[in-house]
């Protein structure tokens, strides 16, 4: 090799490498003198734009553990620490949000540092104007659960309702902080969060993380933090044609049961339980070895069964029950069986892969045709669907009968047209339970 080549390039060698050390000397100088001068936000935009580029993780870290250990250090350096580990909890779990290690931790240093103060004077939301951060911080008055609300953020956006915008957003935790979903809402919702509250620990409903609420001019918007479920929406999965084992499709309807079972139990109805309205979390691998959970969420159209009375069976009307489309003749417990009745035609379109033909919004929304006439319609299309496999699968149940059969017999018992007939869903719980 040529001898001038080598001196040239050990020379370009140690200028970089003289380059790399002045810069982090003057890195740790900066951070340093904005902790010992106790100025956060400073620090925040210092840590942002050096992380990745002129630093690492670990770098900053060792560096808040220096300044932190050192005679007189500001509370500011313990707060420096705290944030660094919770950057470095939450990116080792791969997170799963196109979110800058910068942006993550100068948010996290605000939470630390900066956060408490308006807690202290009673303020739980403070906006992206106040913090000076791209992000918007929620803080649940009660549980001190605090939230990194991302929906400035178009990864972040999961869908929208008829009255609720979901996106993702993070639960801080300094031990490792997690993706969860936010819901907001600015109708509205005192009845739906006096539920959502009374039914948030039950197994089968949506797991609710914290609330929170602010105000924007004279617009009160409420939101709704919860676990995040992937892949989500119940119906999407099905249509997208997501395979479900047998035992899947059974671990399904005993969560979906357990949900409607908790709630019946505590004398709330839900009225609007559709495929739509179900979420299911699917762990990676093959179908019938992964693990899954289905949850029961937007509780909208729920209400308290001894105070809902002459109101609408069903919000979405193509899982109308029969009975349902003479509301006005309905009465408290009636709507137990007429939640019992959609919960099993979603059943049996997860069981089959598709929907019933007998579920059509015709029968609920057709004024041209009377009640009565459309009523007796609804009760032929079912029959016609249902009561021959009913009639079968009844008849071998004195003999052995395979899950698939069993599970089907229970699915159509759901849907009998006669809610004296129905199975009520103690029952029904009862008997899925034999299935697991």
């Amino acid at each position: 090799m040529n001898r001038s080549f080598v001196v040239h390039a050990a020379l370009l060698f140690s200028c970089v490498f003289a380059n790399t050390y002045a810069m982090e000397k003057e890195v740790k100088e900066a951070i340093t003198t904005a902790v010992k001068m106790r100025e956060p936000k400073k620090l925040g935009k210092l840590l942002k734009a050096y992380l990745g580029k002129k630093c690492t993780l670990a770098e900053l870290t060792d560096l808040a553990k220096t300044l932190q250990s050192a005679p007189g250090a500001s509370s500011l350096a313990t707060h420096f620490l705290h944030a660094t580990q919770a950057a470095d909890a939450f990116y080792k779990k791969k997170p799963g949000v196109k979110l800058s290690r910068g942006h993550f931790l100068e948010t996290a240093l605000f939470i630390e540092a900066t956060l408490p103060k308006y807690i202290s004077q009673h303020k739980y939301y403070v906006n992206k104007l106040q913090s000076g951060l791209p992000f918007s911080i929620d803080v649940d008055w009660r549980t001190k659960h605090r939230f990194i609300r991302l929906d400035s953020m178009r990864s972040a956006y999961i869908g929208r309702g008829a009255y609720k915008t979901v996106t993702k957003a993070i639960w801080y935790n300094r031990m490792g902080s997690t993706v969860v979903a936010s819901a907001e809402q600015s109708s509205n919702m005192e009845r739906e969060l006096r539920i959502i509250k009374r039914l948030c620990d039950k197994p089968g409903i949506l797991k609710t993380l914290g609330f929170g609420a602010h105000r924007k001019g004279k617009t009160i918007y409420h939101t709704i933090y919860t676990q995040l479920y992937k892949p989500g929406s119940l119906q999407s999965f099905i249509e997208k044609r997501g395979t479900l084992s047998l035992k899947e499709k059974i671990n399904i309807a005993h969560d979906l049961i357990r949900g409607l079972f908790c709630m019946h139990k505590a004398g709330i109805v839900h009225r609007d339980l559709a495929l739509k309205n179900f979420l299911v979390s699917i762990a990676h691998g093959k179908p019938g070895k992964r693990k899954i959970e289905a949850v029961i969420t937007d509780f909208g159209w729920a209400d308290i069964a001894k105070q809902v009375c002459f109101r609408q069976a069903q919000g979405t009307k193509s899982y109308i029950s029969p009975e349902g489309l003479y509301y006005w003749k309905m009465k408290k417990t009636s709507y137990y069986a007429s939640d019992v009745y959609a919960l099993g035609c979603s059943l049996y379109w997860v069981f089959h892969g598709k929907k019933a033909t007998w579920q059509n919004a015709w029968y609920a929304k057709n004024k041209t045709h009377s009640v009565n006439s459309r009523y007796h319609k609804l009760v032929e299309a079912i029959n016609s669907q249902t009561q021959h496999r009913k009639s079968e699968l009844s008849l071998q149940s004195g003999h052995y009968l395979s899950k698939r059969d069993r599970l089907e017999l229970l699915i159509l018992r759901m849907i009998e047209p006669n809610p004296q007939k129905r199975k009520t869903v103690s029952q029904l719980l009862i008997e899925i339970k034999k299935l697991m």
